[in-house]
């Protein structure tokens, strides 16, 4: 019992901060607890498929940790589905934090005494050295790492069920248990899932060549491995159908060196106290001193538990070589790892490794614990507990700073509730950084979703933002004894020693929409422009609070942004500028003018969030760019008339809109096998809790059943490779003859290599007249291109450059424009859906005489497409 409270108080320091319903942390703790706040308002709406977001907390149809971390969405939804409004998302979300440490040490204490029943103080100070290391806190307060925090609860019985199954004895429970931590682990953070199935599959691959009975164990391993995926199928299916693009970038930055400054970061903090403010990350990321010593002790257990063992220390010295080698091995290391290593580490490895270490050194030196009653065995063991405790003792005392930390980043009740109201939502850029590029008009703080919604033009996608337009845009009154408007008010700016405020303060009425207006002045600005009021809280930076076409002072930028109350009563709103420390403080920023405004009479009218559902009114044929991030499963009606949906440039869901008033009904329509991969998951773990409930009953059979589903298995998972790689492998041949434009568009899918800039790379090329013309790429810049057509290797026209994402696979369509006879053809360029290139077709009437178009081979997928190919028309 003493040790019990022991461990109860250690916890309770370590996770003090926590013990509270408001919220802890910086950015990252914020969007977690957005996400749950939309993922308990979907279940509380009757959707438990929680495949994008859909309220008002992620409207832009946020995927991240909702599809890629489920674990999260799904627990905490749970949570709060239970608990109801008593408990808001982000109470919700340190009370998982909070169960998250206390199952981690509960259950690793109880599996070490288990593994060792007579060493209850050994194991008591090895998870107390578990629990205070800065390997693990450093997570979640240096770092807001909240999904790989969620991992600690199910790390050590990985670790524990691979000791055991070095038994031969009941090894179908222990491989249950294994599959079963190991796919809640891929749930919660990929990542570092990876990194424990490489720990699994070198134990276990070890224990199928030194064990008897290896055609025995092979077939319940490979069951094992069926359970495990049947468990956690969901997130690879989840993952695989969301189609992110590889980023060449990070395995450029990996390969040429780059991970080494990282490394070398980290280095910082080995073997020195955390920083005093405790908010550096990689440096705070290390192994306390306590589990340093676990180490070297654990190495000794390779005597007593030579195969059991061997294998985790070997994988525990081959993660710290890649933390801690000399400089030049460890560029070499990481400079030669495969692609996949890379992708599932990224620049990171420090937050992957240090929690599978934490959790995996306290078994290794408890099993090298001394044993024995002689006097000799009792002396070394009560003096390794006292060299732990002191060692525990100061990594306690040290984590004083993180708790510190923990405390100093908690926003006051007032805050915390201002920043979760959906008046104050700020949408996180990560999950758009997936498809390696923000939209133009992301903004850097709050945006209303019915002001989100724009048009783009047919055929060049240039925006016409129809609701922007529709308020009132007059210019202000010439001077102060012209009479206001009465739907707007103006709010001079007042310059101070930190900046300035608008006066007079801003005043909104419950159940009323408003767009501040402003009316920059050519004065330079640098630094924040606060808002807040008894229920509002915004910050937007100045010039820029976020890509070139969000609100900001520039030209291009939108001089505004809503701004509304969900309130039941009015609101005063202050508006202060903060200027940047050390920059000069504008005189007169200029004049605000805050409009009311009537959503319902917008012409693009948000009729409802979930459903998403849009009044349009267009004058013409048009886009309608939706602000959901564009992820394979969209699907959109016209007035109850399905409709194909397209990736904007931007990244986004755009829908083809005729001219006229419609309603468009944007919806997710989740794919049969992602449905599928979902309550497979789910009957999965039902079968599993029904398996353990009644095991007793069941093991006296299972040893057939299992080796004949892991046979099964196996062969299942045999066949699935020869069939995809088959498949692959005819998709590559080129067994069809090249289409032809003269009777139909062309569509040429093609990536852009990084790296291949200022060259020409052939597209396609096509014969018309006796002369011989090319479509090209041109690599301007990281970020944008040109399309050029060549006659006869020489330049005929090029198009003006426009933004493409290099990331994704890029479409190109191409069409002969029909021409009566005698005449000259008009030839038409389209790069994703956007009209770059439209020349006449003239033979020996180059528009860039002698200028010779050097290009390079293309490796693309081209296709032929119907006349009829949509909006191209």
């Amino acid at each position: 019992m003493l040790r019990w409270w022991g461990l109860a108080a250690i916890c309770s320091w370590l996770i003090q901060p926590y013990a509270t319903p408001y919220l802890v942390g910086g950015g990252d703790a914020h969007h977690y607890a957005q996400q749950l706040a939309d993922a308990a308002a979907q279940m509380r709406a009757g959707n438990f498929e929680l495949f994008v977001g859909q309220s008002a907390y992620a409207f832009n149809g946020d995927i991240h940790p909702l599809r890629t971390a489920p674990y999260f969405s799904y627990v905490g939804g749970v949570l709060s589905l239970i608990a109801g409004d008593a408990l808001p998302p982000t109470a919700a979300q340190n009370l998982l934090i909070v169960l998250s440490l206390g199952m981690a040490v509960g259950g690793l204490y109880l599996l070490l005494i288990h593994l060792k029943p007579k060493a209850a103080w050994p194991a008591f100070v090895l998870t107390a050295a578990f629990a205070s290391s800065p390997g693990v806190l450093a997570m979640i307060y240096s770092g807001d790492m909240v999904a790989s925090w969620l991992t600690l609860p199910w790390l050590p019985i990985v670790f524990y069920a691979l000791i055991r199954l070095w038994d031969e004895s009941d090894q179908i429970t222990w491989l249950l248990t294994l599959a079963a931590a190991l796919a809640m682990i891929w749930l919660a953070h990929a990542p570092i899932a990876f990194w424990t199935t490489v720990f699994v599959a070198l134990s276990q691959g070890t224990r199928l060549l030194v064990q008897a009975r290896a055609a025995r164990s092979f077939w319940l391993l490979s069951a094992c491995a069926a359970v495990c995926l049947l468990l956690c199928n969901y997130v690879f299916i989840s993952v695989g159908s969301l189609d992110f693009p590889n980023d060449p970038n990070l395995v450029s930055f990996v390969r040429q060196g780059g991970m080494l400054a990282i490394l070398k970061s980290g280095w910082s903090g080995l073997g020195r106290p955390i920083d005093p403010a405790g908010e550096n990350l990689i440096r705070n990321l290390q192994l306390s001193p306590a589990l340093w010593l676990a180490a070297v002790l654990g190495l000794a257990s390779i005597r007593r538990y030579r195969w059991a063992t061997g294998i985790l220390i070997a994988g525990a010295i081959g993660m710290l070589a890649l933390l801690y080698p000399w400089a030049a091995l460890a560029g070499r290391i990481w400079s030669v790892m495969p692609e996949a290593i890379i992708g599932f580490t990224e620049k990171w490895p420090m937050q992957r490794f240090y929690p599978i270490l934490s959790a995996l050194l306290p078994f290794l030196a408890l099993l090298a614990w001394p044993q024995g009653n002689t006097h000799r065995s009792r002396l070394i063991g009560l003096s390794l507990i006292v060299v732990f405790g002191i060692a525990v003792t100061y990594s306690i005392y040290d984590s004083r700073k993180l708790v510190a930390r923990g405390y100093a980043v908690t926003s006051s009740p007032e805050m915390s509730q201002r920043r979760m109201r959906p008046e104050n939502v700020v949408l996180s850029r990560y999950s758009y950084e997936y498809y390696g590029r923000l939209p133009k008009v992301f903004t850097n703080g709050t945006v209303s979703p019915w002001m989100q919604n724009r048009l783009l033009d047919r055929e060049t996608l240039t925006p016409i933002d129809l609701n922007l337009l529709s308020i009132d845009s007059t210019q202000p009154p010439a001077d102060a004894n012209t009479p206001r408007r009465q739907n707007r008010t103006r709010h001079r700016y007042i310059s101070t020693e930190y900046g300035g405020y608008y006066s007079p303060p801003l005043k909104l009425e419950p159940n009323q929409s408003y767009f501040v207006r402003f009316i920059f002045n050519n004065q330079s600005a640098q630094g924040t422009l606060q808002l807040l009021g008894q229920n509002i809280y915004r910050e937007y930076n100045l010039p820029m609070a976020g890509e070139e076409h969000a609100f900001g002072m520039g030209a291009l930028q939108r001089n505004g942004f809503s701004l509304w109350t969900t309130a039941k009563k009015s609101d005063e709103v202050e508006m202060k500028f903060y200027k940047t420390p050390g920059t000069v403080s504008p005189e007169n920023l200029g004049d605000a003018y805050l409009h009311s405004v009537d959503p319902d009479r917008l012409p693009l009218r948000l009729l409802s969030l979930n459903p998403y559902k849009i009044s349009v009114q267009a004058s013409k044929d048009t886009w309608l760019e939706s602000p959901k991030i564009f992820v394979p499963g969209y699907s959109a009606e016209i007035n109850g008339q399905r409709i194909p949906v397209e990736r904007s440039p931007d990244g986004l869901v755009m829908i083809p809109v005729p001219a006229g008033q419609h309603q468009v009904d944007l919806n997710y329509t989740a794919s049969p096998l992602l449905r599928l991969g979902f309550w497979g998951m789910f009957f999965s773990w039902v079968a599993l809790l029904l398996f353990w409930l009644f095991r007793r009953r069941m093991l006296m059979r299972a040893d057939s059943v299992f080796l004949n589903f892991g046979r099964g298995a196996t062969v299942i998972l045999i066949t699935a490779a020869l069939i995809i790689g088959a498949n692959k492998t005819l998709a590559n041949l080129d067994l069809k003859e090249p289409p032809s434009i003269h009777s139909n568009p062309i569509e040429v899918k093609f990536t852009l290599p990084v790296g291949r800039l200022q060259k020409w790379e052939t597209l396609w090329s096509f014969n018309q007249s006796d002369t011989k013309w090319t479509i090209s790429c041109y690599y301007q810049d990281g970020q944008n291109m040109r399309v050029g057509l060549s006659q006869n290797s020489k330049l005929y026209a090029v198009s003006e450059a426009f933004q493409i994402n290099y990331l994704l696979k890029n479409s190109l369509i191409a069409k002969l424009m029909p021409a009566p006879a005698g005449q000259t053809q008009q030839l038409k360029v389209w790069i994703n859906q956007r009209l770059v290139l439209r020349p006449i077709l003239k033979s020996g009437s180059g528009a860039f005489e002698g200028a010779e178009l050097k290009e390079t081979p293309f490796n693309g997928e081209i296709i032929n497409i119907a006349p009829s190919a949509g909006p191209i028309e």
